[in-house]
């Protein structure tokens, strides 16, 4: 499953929403993604609701999976994902 994640962003002649639905296009026919996540930030309340977004619960999931590490080098219980 490919996921794409929306952060910042800057708009000057195209609305928000407008600008959105071009992002949310791209993403599903270039970019082959079939999620597209993003928090309710900046304005984005302008556009969620419109465009049909689904509302989370908040609780996010991050797996690590297929890491290898040199024999020796490092424990596996000492590897860790930091979220900031």
């Amino acid at each position: 499953m490919n996921v794409a994640y929306l952060y910042y962003y800057a708009y000057t002649q195209n609305s928000l929403t407008e600008m959105m639905k071009y992002a949310l296009h791209y993403a599903k026919e270039e970019g082959k993604f079939d999620v597209f996540n993003c928090l309710s930030i900046m304005d984005n309340a302008q556009f969620v609701g419109e465009l049909k977004f689904g509302v989370g619960d908040g609780s996010l999931n991050f797996y690590m999976y297929n890491y290898a590490l040199k024999e020796g080098f490092m424990k596996p219980n000492k590897v860790a994902t930091v979220l900031v």
